[in-house]
């Protein structure tokens, strides 16, 4: 994990380092138009937009419950003639003690 993170923060430097290139038109974006550089910056700005979502629905997903974890908890649970049959001798038990 450590290792992903530090690769994971390298990766985002460079992207930062690079993004801040092409809006300053230096280096190898000195000589592209601004409507290409400002597309370019735009589409970088969507994809980083997009892999937050990502990430964050990753996190979300981590606490559902599974369709196989809900299927064995209703599979577990008292339907309505399981609770009449144990409300009713419930009720015999009452009577028989009175």
């Amino acid at each position: 994990p450590s290792e992903y993170l530090r690769h994971s923060q390298s990766q985002v430097h460079h992207s930062s380092v690079v993004v801040e290139d092409l809006i300053q038109g230096m280096n190898e974006w000195r000589n592209i138009q601004d409507i290409v550089r400002n597309t370019f910056k735009a589409l970088h700005d969507l994809i980083k937009a997009q892999g937050d979502t990502i990430k964050s629905l990753e996190r979300q997903m981590e606490n559902k419950t599974s369709k196989q974890e809900l299927t064995a908890g209703l599979l577990r649970k008292a339907n309505a003639s399981d609770v009449n049959r144990s409300l009713a001798d419930f009720a015999r038990q009452i009577d028989g003690k009175n």
